[in-house]
């Protein structure tokens, strides 16, 4: 199938029971048409849009959808409003590495189905207690390349297979 989405046309392929939808032509900063205007929410999807240049992923742009991966990552996301992303069911993969994120914003609010994390790449420099306590499936955490000078005792608060 192919869409339209912010005039870029959008690839998608049906593979394992699942939609994969590649948007990567180079468009404008910022996402404004949301995913769920376009997408059947009784469907499982993997969304890659990256390396996009985008800024700023606007509130319930993926509310309601069935995303099992969304990678984002090489854009300039700066922050992360809860309401972005916590209204995804069955987000397993999240992939934010290679952004602009720093620490003042609240993970609590993602998926409880989230397994895998990527925040590499980032300027993330203080791990907050709790700051990961909600993502009680998460499995593998990654980190590297940020520029983290304290991590607060209790920032986990869950059992991690890899951290990186």
């Amino acid at each position: 199938c192919r869409f339209d989405l912010n005039d870029e046309i959008c690839s998608c392929y049906f593979k394992f029971n699942v939609y994969e939808i590649n948007c990567r032509k180079q468009t404008n900063e910022r996402l404004s048409r949301p995913f769920k205007e376009i997408l059947n929410k009784n469907l499982t999807y993997i969304i890659n849009i990256n390396n996009k240049n985008y800024q700023q992923i606007p509130d319930f742009t993926f509310s309601s959808i069935r995303i099992r991966k969304l990678d984002l990552s090489h854009n300039k996301i700066e922050l992360l409003n809860p309401r972005t992303l916590g209204n995804i069911t069955q987000l397993e993969f999240l992939l934010l590495k290679s952004n602009k994120l720093n620490d003042k914003f609240s993970l609590n609010s993602f998926s409880t189905s989230l397994v895998e994390l990527d925040l590499s790449g980032n300027l993330i420099q203080k791990i907050h207690r709790y700051m990961f306590s909600g993502l009680i499936s998460l499995q593998k955490l990654f980190l590297s390349n940020n520029f983290i000078e304290e991590i607060d005792l209790d920032a986990f608060g869950i059992e991690l297979s890899k951290l990186n």
